[in-house]
């Protein structure tokens, strides 16, 4: 009896053992291993339990090693990553962080949410092909998220989400070619955003719709090709914007109305417009021809250097502007009523223009320190720096100037008169007059010209008319440039007529002559300007005459007349269509020449083949009476066997 008790209670323990190793093995077996990237294998069930686990050690060559610690959920691939380190600038460093795409889910910081409260952020040796949601959806009192040369290519949808509180937002040097229209609707608070060098094209203009308070915008060094006058309506306290460095054809800076400084340098804008409030404006090297200032405009310092522009009267707006840099433009004339409201400009540089003469007697020249008229074509100055009195550094190299007159310049410090023209009388009681360490540039024997010679460090000669011998020479010059561009139409005869009666009205202008020389000189001027004048005459008329024939040579071939053109446009024209008729002519020619060769071929192909197709009728002819003599002798052959076949018959029957 207790045997047999024994046994039941056996069978029962072994029932419930068995039972509870079955409950093992299937909990056991419902458990994945997932192998990651980093080549460790994690379990994962149905993501409500979490191991804590540490990464391998990791050989980097023997530089170092490092052993990141992250929390890894059971969920399929998910991977913790914490902050790491910090410093004065961020209470949150993330380091080590590779997240190639999105296909596996990336978590931040603890999970219990009151430890994320980090405001500061940035990673390093990090790389973030696609920024997830979970950074942002972790850290929500984030002020401060620096994303920098981390390659992203993409930010998710929602991904900035949860970012209300982010003020300051940089996302510069990474791959991103495009951005959603509502990527930043949920930056409330953003003041300041950078995202220079990324592929940018487009901006979408709702894109700052909920962006109030942005203050600083900077996009510099993208491909954007145009940014539309909505793109930032909504943003009332935006002051600084840079996109500097694009492709710009279009970026009207007069729909940011608080806009206080603004670069826009190295893009293709043809137009500038100049907000009213703004204190300091560059947009140098683009291709700006226009330029529309508002009335009582803010403006300070403004920089137009490697543009195309050719007049200067839209400065008359800008009073209270204080450095003014037109250098590498192609201003050919300055007046006094351009400067005429600049009371407060002490820097001006005109370097690297087309100025023949320069003359501005207005208030900005008693407040001017810098003045930089460089690499010009400037002649005559010698009264025409009276006014600056104020003028600390005058640069006037590489220039055509005969003298100039610096007696009121008593503050000047720096000074430039390499490369220039300088009559060698003039110029030794100029420098004579000047502290040695005030000119601060000096020619060498091989900068100095035929027939000048280096006195004081200047290349200079000597001439009783200097003014004359310079005029001969630069009608020479030009001479020679005609002569260059005769085929573009540039016929400059006008243009040296011009120049040569604004240098004599310029020299009426300053007064009665200082010197018998100079009066002589004067009165040859005005003998050669009658010349010119005769000579213009006369080759005004033979271009009429040239005109005349031109428009013969059109009816006769019968092309539409261009209107509103130089007349060597319509005679190109007439060259082109005789040249594209003689093309015609000859390819015309080469087609008959061909196909004169192909028949001739096809004559000679056809003989060949004819003499052929005759041997072969000749073969044939005597196949045929070979045949025919054959049958004839095959027909006399059957003739005599029948004639014998009847004989024998015959001779049968007689038998019988």
């Amino acid at each position: 009896m207790k045997s047999d008790l024994n046994r039941a209670m056996g069978w029962r323990e072994t029932l419930v053992l068995s039972f509870l190793l079955m409950c093992g093995f299937i909990q056991c077996k419902s458990v994945r291993y997932q192998h990651d990237d980093s080549g460790t294998f994690s379990s994962v069930d149905n993501g409500q339990a979490q191991v804590q686990r540490e990464d391998p050690v990791y050989w980097d060559g023997g530089q170092s090693r490092h052993t990141e610690t992250y929390t890894q959920s059971r969920s399929l691939g998910e991977k913790r990553h914490h902050c790491r380190e910090s410093n004065q600038d961020y209470d949150c460093i993330f380091q080590n962080v590779f997240i190639d795409n999105l296909n596996n889910a990336v978590l931040f910081g603890h999970a219990a949410q009151q430890l994320n409260n980090q405001s500061r952020l940035t990673f390093k040796n990090s790389t973030i092909r696609s920024l997830p949601r979970s950074l942002v959806d972790t850290y929500t009192n984030v002020e401060l998220l620096n994303l920098e040369r981390l390659q992203i290519e993409t930010i998710q949808p929602f991904a900035l989400a949860n970012g209300q509180k982010i003020k300051e937002l940089f996302l510069s040097y990474n791959n991103i070619a495009s951005l959603d229209a509502g990527v930043f609707d949920y930056l409330k608070s953003l003041e300041k955003l950078v995202m220079d060098g990324n592929q940018l094209a487009i901006l979408p203009v709702p894109l700052f719709r909920y962006t109030n308070n942005l203050n600083v915008v900077s996009m510099a060094g993208n491909n954007l090709d145009r940014i539309e006058d909505g793109t930032f309506r909504n943003n009332p306290n935006l002051e600084n914007v840079n996109v500097a460095n694009n492709r710009l054809t279009h970026f009207d800076l007069s729909f940011i109305p608080r806009l206080y400084e603004a670069d826009v340098k190295n893009n293709l804008l043809q137009e500038l417009n100049i907000p009213g409030e703004i204190h300091q404006l560059d947009a140098s090297r683009n291709q700006i021809r226009r330029v529309v200032a508002q009335t009582g405009n803010t403006v300070e310092i403004l920089s137009l250097s490697h543009n195309k522009l050719n007049t200067v009267g839209w400065l008359k707006p800008l009073k209270k502007l204080q450095l003014l840099d037109l250098s590498f433009n192609e201003i050919e004339d300055i007046t006094s009523t351009d400067f005429k409201q600049l009371a407060k400009l002490n820097t001006l540089k005109l370097n690297n223009n087309r100025l023949f003469t320069f003359t501005m007697q207005s208030p900005s020249s008693r407040s001017l320190k810098i003045l930089d008229l460089s690499h010009n074509s400037l002649v005559y100055m010698d009264n025409n720096l009276k006014p600056f009195e104020q003028l600390e550094e005058l640069y006037l190299d590489h220039n055509s100037i005969v003298n100039v007159n610096l007696e009121t310049l008593r503050k000047l410090s720096n000074l430039s008169l390499s490369h220039n023209d300088w009559d060698c009388a003039k110029l030794a009681n100029l420098v004579s007059n000047l502290p040695v360490t005030t000119v601060v540039d000096f020619d060498t024997e091989t900068h100095c010209k035929d027939n000048y010679k280096l006195e004081r460090g200047i290349c200079c000669t000597a001439s009783d008319k200097p003014y004359h011998d310079r005029l001969i020479k630069y009608i020479a010059e030009v001479s020679a440039y005609e002569r260059m561009n005769r085929n573009n139409a540039i016929c400059s005869r006008d243009t040296v007529y011009d120049t040569v009666k604004s240098v004599n009205n310029e020299i009426a202008s300053s007064g009665p002559p200082a010197s018998p020389m100079l009066a002589k000189e004067v009165q040859d001027l005005k003998s050669d300007v009658q010349s010119l004048e005769l000579r213009t005459g006369e080759a005004r008329r033979q271009m009429s005459r040239d005109a005349d024939k031109i428009d013969e040579l059109i009816r006769t071939y019968r092309i539409p007349k261009q209107g509103l053109v130089q007349p060597s446009e319509n005679l190109r024209k007439v060259f082109d269509h005789l040249k594209d008729r003689d093309s015609f002519r000859v390819k015309e020619t080469a087609a008959h020449e061909g196909e004169k060769k192909n028949k001739e071929k096809e004559i000679n192909d056809l003989e060949i083949e004819n003499s052929e197709m005759q041997a072969a009728l000749d073969r044939m002819k005597a196949l045929r009476k070979q045949k025919v003599n054959e049958t004839s002798q095959k027909t006399v052959e059957i003739k005599k066997l029948e004639a014998k076949k009847n004989k024998n018959l015959a001779a049968r029957k007689n038998t019988k």
